[in-house]
């Protein structure tokens, strides 16, 4: 699946796998290259056996992360290929403006103050 996000956000991609022997490993990759990186997580669950599921996690993402991401997984077979998830980080984004007050009540020639969440921008 591919994605547009913007520079600044976290975001996370999801893999499983299932097969016998044993699954062994699960390595992402970035343009068929392993990645790693102080932004970087990999969370790895192995359930049973048979299944795998692991986790990464790209903090505050920058434009340098963007690219084809797959993720590898092997056992004594030998390995498999994910389909790429495509990620795109934008560097400007459309701010989002939210208003936290649902209503005001003012009174005519006073000064009313409205609150709103700005983000994206």
């Amino acid at each position: 699946k591919s994605q547009q996000v913007c520079s600044g956000v976290n975001i996370s991609l999801s893999c499983s796998a299932t097969g016998t022997p044993q699954l062994s490993s699960i390595t992402w990759k970035l343009d068929n290259v392993a990645v790693s990186g102080a932004d970087i997580q990999i969370s790895d669950s192995t359930p049973s056996a048979i299944e795998i599921m692991s986790t990464l996690t790209l903090t505050k993402v920058e434009q340098s992360r963007g690219g084809s991401y797959t993720c590898e997984v092997t056992n004594s077979e030998g390995a498999t290929v994910s389909d790429t998830a495509v990620i795109t980080v934008l560097v400007l984004c459309v701010p989002t403006v939210t208003v936290v007050q649902s209503s005001v009540v003012v009174l005519k020639a006073s000064t009313a103050m409205l609150q709103v969440r700005v983000s994206g921008a």
